[in-house]
C-alpha cells in the first residue's frame, strides 16, 4: 500500500474543504492532522512563505501549499477521473467557478462566521487543538486575545460594516437560491463527477456556512440540494461519475453565471489598475503588498467597497493560462460563450506574469508572458 500523504487541514479552515474533497474523490490515501500553532507559524511559513492551511506533504517530503495548487500537482500525479473536463466550455467554466468561490465569497465567509456569536465556540474548539499541552482555559484566553486584532484587521478592509450587511446578505441569499434550483436537478455542477468547480465553491458553503451553527441552521438547512450537495462534496464516492457530453453548460447555471460575470469583470480591471499603479514602486521581485487599495465589489445590483488583492490577479492569470493554452478551435468556442453570457471582459485583463509566494502574489521575472 503506498505511504499516506500528511494533510495539514484546519476543519473550520475554508480552504481546507477544498483540498479535503479533492482527496477523498481521487482515492488517494492521505493522514489529516490540524498543525500545531508552532508548526502552522514556523515550519509552514518556512516551507511555504505564509503561515496558511491547506498544506500537504507528500511521501517523498515535499511540501505543496494553496488548494489549487495542491490540485494542479495531484492531477498529474494521479491522472486517472480528472476533476478538470476536456472539453473547452466545462475546463473555462471549472476554472471561473474555483476563481469565484476561492476570491469572491471572502466578505460572505468573514460575514456568515463572525457577525454571528452562536458560531465562535466551534471555531475556538477546532483552533484549541493547535495548542496542545496547555490548559482548555488558557488555550481559549491566547485565541481570543489573538483573534480579535486579526478580525479587526480584516473586517473593515474587506467591507464588512454593519451599512453593508443588507447588500451581503441578500447576494448571499440569492447565489445560495441559485446554487439550491442547480442542485435540484444536478448532482454536480457539470453533471455526476465532482469538478475543479466544486471543489472551490465548496469553501464557505461548507467550512463558513454548515459547520457554523447560526449559519447551518439560517442559510444551509433550508435549501435541502444544496446541503445534499455540500456531503457529497465532502463524502463523495471515489472515482465515480462523468461530466455531461457535448460539453453542455446546464441551463440552471446561465443566471448564476452572468452574476459572476457582472460582479467578476469590473473588481479584477480594478484590482490591475491598482497593481500597475503601485509596480513603480517595486524592485520587481519582493512579495506584493497583501492587499491594494479600496475599489468597488459589485454584489448584484448594489455594491461595496473593499481592498483589492493582487493574489486575485493571480487566481485569474491561472484561469486564463487554460484559456490561453487552448486550440484556436477551442478557444474560439470559450470566447463565443463567455460573449453570451457578458464574459468577453476576463479576456481582455493584461496581468503581468505574477508567481505566487505563500499567500501573496509576486512579479515573475523569470517567465515569458
Amino acid at each position: 500500500m503506498p505511504r499516506p500523504y500528511l494533510f495539514y487541514g484546519i476543519p473550520t479552515s475554508m480552504f481546507s474543504a477544498s483540498t479535503r474533497a479533492y482527496l477523498r474523490f481521487k482515492n488517494i490515501p492521505y493522514v489529516e492532522k490540524p498543525p500545531s500553532m508552532y508548526t502552522y507559524m514556523v515550519t509552514i511559513k518556512k516551507r511555504c512563505g505564509s503561515p496558511q492551511s491547506p498544506v500537504i506533504v507528500d511521501p517523498d517530503g515535499r511540501w505543496i501549499a494553496d488548494s489549487s495548487d495542491i490540485i494542479d500537482t495531484l492531477e498529474k500525479r494521479f491522472p486517472h477521473m480528472p476533476v478538470v473536463p476536456e472539453t473547452p466550455k466545462q475546463k473555462f467554466a471549472a476554472y471561473l467557478f474555483e476563481l469565484w468561490g476561492k476570491e469572491f465569497w471572502y466578505t460572505t465567509a468573514l460575514h456568515t462566521r463572525w457577525s454571528h456569536p452562536e458560531n465562535y465556540a466551534i471555531w475556538e474548539a477546532d483552533m484549541c487543538r493547535m495548542l496542545p499541552g496547555l490548559p482548555q482555559w488558557l488555550r481559549g484566553l491566547i485565541l481570543r486575545k489573538s483573534a480579535q486584532p486579526m478580525l479587526n484587521a480584516h473586517h473593515k478592509p474587506m467591507g464588512l460594516k454593519p451599512e453593508n450587511f443588507e447588500i451581503i446578505d441578500r447576494w448571499t441569499d440569492a447565489q445560495l437560491d441559485l446554487l439550491e434550483a442547480h442542485f435540484a436537478q444536478y448532482l454536480y455542477l457539470f453533471g455526476s463527477r465532482p469538478s475543479l468547480g466544486d471543489m472551490g465553491i465548496i469553501i464557505t458553503p461548507f467550512g463558513h456556512m454548515y459547520l457554523d451553527p447560526w449559519s447551518r441552521q439560517n442559510l444551509i438547512d433550508p435549501r435541502p440540494n444544496l446541503k445534499a450537495w455540500i456531503e457529497r462534496v465532502q463524502e463523495p464516492k471515489p472515482l465515480q461519475g462523468d461530466f455531461l457530453p457535448g460539453d453542455e453548460i446546464p441551463p440552471t447555471l446561465l443566471p448564476l453565471l452572468q452574476g459572476m460575470c457582472h460582479d467578476m469583470v469590473p473588481h479584477l480591471h480594478g484590482t490591475l489598475k491598482e497593481l500597475l499603479a503601485i509596480l513603480p514602486q517595486t524592485d520587481g521581485s519582493d512579495r506584493l503588498p497583501r492587499t491594494l487599495g479600496m475599489i468597488e465589489q459589485a454584489m448584484g445590483e448594489r455594491s461595496i467597497q473593499r481592498v483589492c488583492l493582487p493574489y486575485t490577479l493571480w487566481q485569474t492569470q491561472r484561469m486564463l493560462d487554460v484559456y490561453r493554452g487552448m486550440s484556436a478551435a477551442d478557444a474560439d468556442t470559450v470566447r463565443d460563450w463567455l460573449a453570451s453570457i457578458d464574459g468577453e471582459g476576463f479576456l481582455s485583463l493584461d496581468i503581468p506574469r505574477l508567481r505566487r509566494v505563500g499567500l501573496h502574489a509576486a512579479i515573475d521575472n523569470t517567465a515569458t508572458k
